[in-house]
């Protein structure tokens, strides 16, 4: 689902809909050191999270926290996969 800008009172709306959430961030000087607030609301709201293993999210939530990370797009899509699967059982 990509409906665009939401309003900031509809967010929760939309992320409970969702069977995962995804973070994607290109890697560079900038998003190595950020956490954005939306994988904060994903796991608030006890929702799989996947994104790219950037430092920053490493470095703050550790690799024991639930957080899927994915070096790789074809890491990411098995995780994608793995995740649909065990929904499914």
């Amino acid at each position: 689902m990509l409906p665009g800008r939401v309003p900031f009172f509809e967010i929760s709306e939309y992320i409970q809909l969702a069977d995962l959430c995804l973070l994607s961030f290109k890697r560079n000087e900038i998003t190595k050191e950020i956490i954005p607030i939306k994988i904060l609301e994903y796991m608030a709201m006890l929702k799989p999270v996947l994104c790219n293993s950037l430092p920053a999210f490493i470095d703050e939530f550790g690799r024991n926290s639930g957080i899927i990370f994915a070096k790789k797009q074809n890491e990411l899509i098995k995780e994608i996969g793995n995740l649909i699967n065990k929904k499914e059982q």
